[in-house]
């Protein structure tokens, strides 16, 4: 019998016997933490149904009984026993995860736990009182064993993935470097921005600066065709 998270109840093979209604689960778990196994009808009754009246009330913990045997099929007379005044569970029939957890915490061994009866959803206020006083009871003697790492909320798959993304840090793209600011007080800002633009793309400087740079570049090949000209004129003179 698993008590820490989902009720659940295993044959020895295995099988899946856990009862089919949450007030016959609650039972069975109230029976697997209670003194000896055993609790009184009327306890019983208080916890469960306790804005019944005391014949439906009767009535209705005999139909989770019935559930109960039902489930368990024919260990049924061996596990569980109910006489008019009180029920029991045999828990030498029965291994709890709860008890076996506590005897493991008196050898002082290690053990993990989820929360004790997760998910478990009986709408009586007596018992969500014995619900919270178990739960309040049982993370201290496993918190105080050194458990406490496991009995921390589980974040949901979508929260882990959205808090792992937000653990990564993002990179912004660099900045595009700035103009020093000695040169916005030594010149205008036109002539900033000229010597920016070739610090930032050396290859223009190579043809000269701005339009007298683009002038040099056009009148280079007309002076070289004037020089071949007056050498040919100057050498035909000479030859006459």
């Amino acid at each position: 019998m698993y008590l820490f998270g989902p009720f659940t109840l295993l044959g020895p093979d295995g099988e899946e016997l856990t009862p089919k209604s949450r007030k016959s689960r609650a039972i069975l778990a109230m029976l697997a933490v209670a003194p000896r196994g055993s609790r009184s009808r009327v306890w019983l009754r208080d916890k469960l149904w306790s804005d019944r009246g005391e014949d439906q009330a009767s009535a209705s913990l005999r139909q989770a009984l019935l559930d109960i045997r039902k489930s368990l099929g024919p260990r049924a007379a061996h596990v569980l026993t109910a006489d008019k005044n009180t029920v029991s569970l045999d828990l030498a029939a029965v291994a709890v995860d709860a008890l076996e957890l506590a005897a493991r915490e008196r050898r002082g061994e290690d053990g993990s736990t989820e929360h004790f009866l997760e998910g478990i959803d009986v709408r009586d206020p007596e018992f969500e009182d014995w619900l919270a006083l178990e739960r309040q009871s049982w993370f201290a003697r496993l918190e105080e064993a050194g458990f406490e790492a496991d009995l921390a909320p589980r974040p949901a798959p979508s929260e882990a993935r959205r808090e792992a993304s937000q653990a990564v840090p993002r990179t912004s793209p660099p900045a595009a470097p700035q103009p020093p600011q000695s040169l916005l007080r030594q010149g205008g800002r036109g002539r900033l921005a000229r010597g920016y633009d070739a610090a930032r793309h050396p290859r223009r400087r190579s043809g000269g600066g701005g339009a007298a740079g683009r002038c040099a570049a056009r009148a280079a090949p007309r002076a070289r065709r004037d020089g071949r000209s007056a050498a040919g004129r100057h050498g035909a003179r000479g030859a006459g």
